[in-house]
């Protein structure tokens, strides 16, 4: 189902298209009823249907916020030790912001032509 998501194939896939890929997963769940956790997951897809419909269908997702937090988590933990709280809030910022910063090797570009 996660493969007729946008941001894979460009094109907005028919709601036809999602109930179909749900119930071949609901199908394959069936030839699995002694398996718990199969059962389980199936439950788990059934109650949040809607929602993971209308996530394929717009390719909207929180991917970039989890991906912050989770380097926050991360530098804080490491950061534990620090007495001060406010190098411990600039380590913190300074991690989550290290995309944004060119890398010093990198030239400075010059706004005037020579």
């Amino acid at each position: 189902m996660l493969a007729l998501s946008p941001t894979r194939t460009r094109i907005t896939p028919a709601d036809s298209q999602i109930r179909h890929r749900l119930t071949d997963f609901f199908d394959w769940c069936a030839d699995f009823p002694n398996i718990p956790e199969i059962t389980t997951l199936a439950q788990t897809v059934s109650n949040w249907r809607y929602e993971l419909a209308t996530a394929v269908r717009t390719g909207a997702s929180n991917a970039k916020s989890e991906g912050h937090n989770r380097i926050v988590k991360l530098v804080a933990r490491i950061a534990f030790g620090f007495r001060n709280p406010l190098n411990q809030r600039r380590r913190v910022r300074y991690a989550a912001t290290r995309a944004g910063r060119r890398h010093p090797s990198q030239p400075v570009a010059n706004s005037q032509a020579p």
